[in-house]
């Protein structure tokens, strides 16, 4: 993905691992159709966890952009920031990142200090308008974090989400 690391966020699922146990159990004669219905669980399980990932992965990623668009400084910059936040992976893996490879990511996460010229010198930056301005000094930015809130709302639901997932997969067995 980009340059921050420390801006990716890291969905995974496991299944147990149990459901092959019991396949191996329900070849046992006596066992007769455990085995069966011991991989037909496993299936669905594993189906649910693929889409409950990917569901995860999605919602870490609208919440970061939300999070973007609600405490950016200026709407450009931030619709810029926002589209660059993608989510990679498949089946019971994904990171949500940006594609971003220089300071901008950084700085609204974590906020930046102010910082100033050397002396006899200007600081020279382009402005969304691709204007050229000059300062002696910039000011320090606040942090406006999108990445921990994020990770902290996704953590939250990801139980739920899960459970309700495999719940309505699971649900021709009852």
């Amino acid at each position: 993905m980009g340059k921050w690391k420390e801006l990716e966020v890291e969905i995974t699922t496991t299944v147990d691992e149990n459901f092959n146990e019991l396949i191996k159990i329900g070849q046992d004669p006596s066992f007769q159709g455990l085995s069966g219905l011991a991989f037909q669980l496993k299936k669905g399980v594993e189906r649910a966890s693929k889409k409950g990932t990917r569901d995860l992965a999605k919602h870490n990623r609208s919440i970061q952009q939300k999070f973007i668009s609600d405490t950016s400084v200026h709407p450009y910059a931030s619709g810029m920031l926002s589209s660059s936040i993608v989510e990679t992976g498949q089946d019971l893996h994904y990171i949500i990142g940006t594609r971003i490879n220089h300071i901008y990511p950084m700085s609204v996460e974590k906020g930046r200090r102010g910082f100033s010229a050397k002396p006899g010198h200007f600081l020279a930056f382009y402005l969304l308008s691709g204007e050229l301005i000059f300062r002696k000094s910039v000011g320090p930015a606040p942090p406006r974090p999108f990445v921990e809130p994020a990770y902290k709302e996704t953590e939250r639901i990801s139980k739920k989400v899960m459970e309700a997932v495999i719940d309505k997969e699971l649900s021709v067995f009852r």
